[in-house]
């Protein structure tokens, strides 16, 4: 089954500080965009979020090994 992230998840998980963060962040390319679950309620599946996190992990060992 499909775990489901809310806004209020993301921030409580330390993502993004606000709802404002999180759309600018989005906006920019920055953040996976949401899919939208019904006419006001979007949200953000945890394996998006999960393989962001990754890529940016990689991205800063890549920048690590770079510098060394």
């Amino acid at each position: 089954m499909r775990k489901f992230l809310t806004c209020r998840d993301l921030v409580a998980l330390g993502y993004v500080n606000n709802r404002v963060t999180l759309h600018r962040r989005i906006e920019a390319g920055q953040f996976p965009a949401p899919i939208r679950l019904g006419a006001r309620n979007v949200a953000w599946l945890k394996e998006d979020i999960d393989a962001w996190e990754a890529a940016r992990k990689q991205e800063r060992d890549l920048a690590l090994a770079r510098a060394r």
